[in-house]
């Protein structure tokens, strides 16, 4: 069996069986996923599979067929049996209330502001005085207290939110308190004591903002923190993957540990033995996340491939890589840097070759052979993985980077250096940290030339802009032409445009648009008005987006008022940047940005802010930072917070068209959709909340009345000062629900048919108040309410209603 294990993986004979088996796999576990069979029919399969095979094998039948299939329905079977195992996760409480977990510190915690921030791998919940074994990581966030290491056991207390963009469920805890007994693995321990060294060592020889940068281009963020400023800025240049250790940092570490291995004339097999130990810590110490275990099972596939004196097959080795991590983890197929890795390394060997042949011959104005070939080869290496990746980064992320070709073509042809040049003299600063400190001007030059790109780059105008999510028919069907095309250029050389292939091209690109419609349900020319109640926690943030495409968002969340909320007062904002000391509001960040990216858009035409209270205006000032707005309506009060400061401030710097709402004002949009703001009035009652700007929106027989958090005293005033009509399908219930609002005289006008209340789950303020509630009850008023069924999505045709939430569907 040995032999045959090693003839597939060095790419010996039997035409690369494991890249089939991997397909297969992979395939399986998107059927059980999409397609789940009863667990018992499941095995049954595969029991019968398996004895076909051996029977197979015995009679000396093609066996191969049998094993497709087998790796199919194992695919199936270990996706259902991960499952199984994460019901008892400890995601299943998200959202429960208040729960206590006990558990271990996984990582090195990270202080940020007045702040600890930890992976907690949890052993115990705690509910209701009723003790659960479970298991799973979780992200917590808690105020700083007693000095916290991994390894070390902890108790905290809090709240389980859904990830906005995090990758683990987060938990948001008003204390914690240490436990006796350590938890954690000694190799572990130990990758993270030579991280803590290395970095000091970094710290050194380098300034502390390029001590970061250069920390984490040679060990990963999770190794050298950066702040999200910095992340998004090379995200938008299309450099984040320079911020992630893969198969450069492997190679070096490989070449650095047969190099010296052999020059100490070990024998092969001590070689082999040590450069994989090294190739093991680099792992653990960078968090073994799917792009360095990658890097790192394709390295040790060379590795071992010494002692077979066999070269490595590269699509073999990144099927088995791909294969092992998938037996691992059948979750990594889903998560999105297992994607990027896998798509990137396949790209720089199936298409760059190509692109950079077919540039070679293209570009015959060139007359010297060797800089044709760099500028191709240049070229290629950039390109590549951009056309590989991109549909994965707008699937996730909703970002096309166009200036990702630039920066990589001014930062590819010398950044291998940088790496080797900021290991070496790393390892140096341990033995003679003086000539270090010397080399150390030299890396702080290109670290500064690095940076200098990235955020040049990224401010460029149209280098990086937001799409809305495209269908996965619509991902599939590009990577069927990317690979249709990669090979005509690789039978042909270049491009040759026939009637017969521009017919078969219009008809594909026919053929997914249309199946991009059907898929997202849509009809060309629709006249659907969709209004979206978004969860922010306790505040409210509303997107109208008319027939025409118009787009308005009312208020935009902000600092989470109660201190129970998903994201609580005192943990929600706070976000030092430290080059402009700004704040930045986490809501809008995390919840509201990707929000309106995974939509696509990059433009607003009109922002309506309320009030000024933080819980509305907050998350609207990151908006205003990233998006386009053509015109901010707002109540014109004075309010003196930072937050309102900066919004403020934000339009002047922006040059936003500005204008204060008033009672009796008229909107007219396309469509023949009317806004007709209802408050307030001059001059203002001098409460922020009843002067919240209140709009009635209609649209044929269908209308919404948006009334911020205006409580009884406006309520009365619009009774009694209002020349429209008041009779709303919708009503947005005002102030959160709270007993202040929502009057019986202000309802009996209204007579809405629904109502949504905006609200943070666990609030302190106990929103909704019971009365409201009961008042709605009795009108015989449909009641959405975010905290219950999250986000909440209106459409309408100007006739009927359809209502979607984000945790069941109605009509």
């Amino acid at each position: 069996m040995a032999p045959l294990f090693y003839c597939w993986a060095w790419g010996g004979g039997m035409d690369r069986p494991i890249i089939f088996i991997a397909i297969a796999f992979s395939l399986g576990i998107v059927f059980g996923k999409y397609f789940p069979f009863p667990f018992w029919l499941l095995s049954i399969l595969l029991l019968i599979f398996f004895i076909l095979a051996v029977i197979a094998y015995i009679k000396k039948l093609n066996l191969f067929p049998f094993i497709l299939v087998l790796s199919l329905l194992a695919g199936a079977f270990s996706f259902q049996v991960r499952s199984l195992a994460s019901s008892n996760d400890i995601s299943a409480y998200t959202e429960k209330g208040y729960l206590t977990l006990i558990g271990t510190i996984d990582e090195c915690p990270r202080v940020r502001g007045d702040e600890f921030s930890f992976l907690l791998k949890v052993e115990k919940v705690i509910r209701q005085q009723v003790s659960s074994e479970v298991g799973g990581t979780i992200y917590v966030f808690t105020p700083q207290g007693e000095e916290l290491h991994y390894g070390d056991r902890i108790k905290v207390r809090g709240i389980i939110s859904r990830p906005q963009s995090y990758s683990h469920f987060c938990l948001y805890a008003s204390f914690y308190e240490k436990l006796p007994g350590r938890g954690g693995n000694f190799l572990k321990k130990a990758a993270l004591w030579l991280s803590q060294k290395f970095n000091e060592v970094m710290l050194k020889i380098l300034p502390e903002k390029e001590a970061s940068l250069m920390g984490s281009i040679l060990l990963g963020t999770s190794v050298s923190p950066l702040s999200f400023e910095v992340k998004d800025t090379y995200r938008r240049a299309g450099l984040i993957h320079l911020l992630v250790v893969s198969g450069t940092q492997v190679s070096i570490l490989i070449g650095v540990c047969l190099g010296i291995t052999r020059a100490l004339n070990f024998p092969l097999w001590l070689s082999v033995l040590v450069t994989s130990f090294f190739n093991l810590m680099l792992v653990v110490v960078t968090g073994a996340g799917p792009s360095i275990l990658r890097a790192a099972i394709m390295g040790e596939i060379t590795i071992l491939g010494l002692l077979f004196e066999r070269e490595k097959e590269f699509y073999t080795s990144l099927a088995l890589s791909a294969w092992m991590l998938l037996i691992m983890d059948p979750f990594n197929l889903f998560d999105i840097g297992f994607q990027l890795s896998f798509a990137a390394t396949w790209a720089l060997v199936y298409i760059a070759p190509v692109l950079e042949s077919y540039f070679i011959s293209s570009f015959l104005l060139i007359k010297h052979e060797a800089a044709r070939r760099s500028i191709a080869n240049l070229l290629a290496i950039s390109f590549a993985p951009l056309l590989a990746t991109s549909p994965i980064v707008a699937f996730n992320f909703n970002q096309i980077s166009i200036g990702a070709v630039i920066s990589n073509l001014l930062v590819l042809p010398w950044i291998e250096f940088l790496v080797i040049l900021g290991v070496s003299t790393t390892l140096l600063g341990f033995i003679l940290l003086p000539l270090a400190q010397l080399l150390g001007g030299t890396i702080w030059l290109m670290l500064f030339i690095l940076d200098w790109i990235a955020r040049f780059i990224s401010s460029l105008p149209g280098a990086c802009f937001y799409v809305k999510t495209p269908s996965l028919i619509l991902v599939i069907g590009y990577y069927a032409g990317l690979i249709m095309l990669v090979s005509v250029l690789r039978k042909e050389g270049k491009l040759k445009f026939t009637l017969k292939r521009m017919f078969f091209s219009f008809l594909l690109i026919a053929l997914l648009f249309l199946g991009d419609q059907v898929v997202s349900a849509k009809v060309y020319g629709s006249k659907e008005l969709a209004v979206t109640f978004l969860d922010v926690g306790q505040g409210d943030c509303i997107l109208v987006e008319m027939p025409k495409g118009e787009k308005i968002l009312i208020d935009g969340g902000g600092r989470d008022g109660g201190e129970n909320s998903r994201i609580s007062e005192d943990q929600s904002e706070k976000i030092r940047v430290s080059e402009n000391q700004k704040t930045r509001d986490l809501v809008g960040t995390k919840v509201v940005l990707p929000f309106l990216r995974r939509k696509g858009i990059n433009q607003l035409d009109l922002v309506i802010l309320t009030h000024p209270h933080e819980d509305h205006v907050g998350g609207l000032n990151e908006v205003l930072e990233e998006i386009k707005v053509n015109q901010v309506l707002d109540s014109g009060q004075i309010y003196e917070s930072q937050a309102y400061k900066r919004f403020k401030a934000l339009i002047e710097a922006n040059k936003i068209k500005y204008s204060v709402g008033r009672g009796g004002q008229v909107i007219h949009f396309a469509e023949n959709i009317v806004g007709y703001i209802l408050n307030p009035f001059d001059p203002l009652l001098g409460d922020p909340n009843s002067d919240s700007v209140v709009m009635r929106l209609v649209y044929g027989d269908v209308s919404f009345l948006f009334t911020g958090d205006m409580e009884r005293s406006g309520e009365e005033r619009i009774l009694r000062s209002s020349i429209y009509s008041l009779q709303s399908s919708v009503l947005k219930v005002g102030h959160h629900g709270s007993s202040t609002s929502t009057s019986d005289e202000f309802l009996k006008a209204v007579q809405p048919r629904i109502a949504v209340i905006s609200v943070g789950e666990h609030n302190r303020y106990h929103h909704p108040h019971p009365s409201t509630l009961q008042k709605l009850k009795e009108a015989g008023v449909l009641v959405y309410r975010t905290d219950e069924n999250g986000t909440v999505v209106i459409k309408t045709d100007g006739k009927e209603l359809t209502v979607e939430t984000e945790r069941h569907k109605e009509t």
